[in-house]
Parts: structure tokens; C-alpha cells; sequence
């Protein structure tokens, strides 16, 4: 499991499909979700659903595929 710290470090690109498992429990029916990076800085902007959210280190860990 990475780390959205460790991910990031690893080049993280946009498009990439990541399973994000949030620590804050912001979506409706659970916080695991498929997400879509779709921009990369020091957090990660991630659309769910269509939405977009940005996430810190602190707030989310990623699995990759």
C-alpha cells in the first residue's frame, strides 16, 4: 500500500486510475472508490463520480491497480 506521498514520488500522472481509500468518510454509500487522478502538485485532485476532490497525504492512501 502507498502512501499518496509515496505515489506522488512515484510520478503519479494524470489519468492514472487509482482505488482511493479515504480516511474521511465524505461520500455517500461508503469511502472506497475507483478515481481518476486529474491533476498532480502537492495534493492530488481526484474525480469520483464526476466529482472532483483534492486529497493531502494526511487524508488518503491509494492502492494501485
Amino acid at each position: 500500500m502507498l502512501t499518496t506521498k509515496d505515489k506522488l514520488e512515484k510520478e503519479v500522472t494524470i489519468g492514472d486510475m487509482v482505488w482511493l481509500e479515504t480516511k474521511l468518510d465524505i461520500f455517500k454509500g461508503g469511502c472506497n472508490y475507483y478515481a481518476d487522478i486529474v491533476e498532480v502538485d502537492s495534493e492530488l485532485k481526484c474525480s469520483v463520480e464526476g466529482v472532483i476532490y483534492d486529497f493531502t497525504p494526511d487524508e488518503i492512501e491509494l492502492l494501485t491497480d
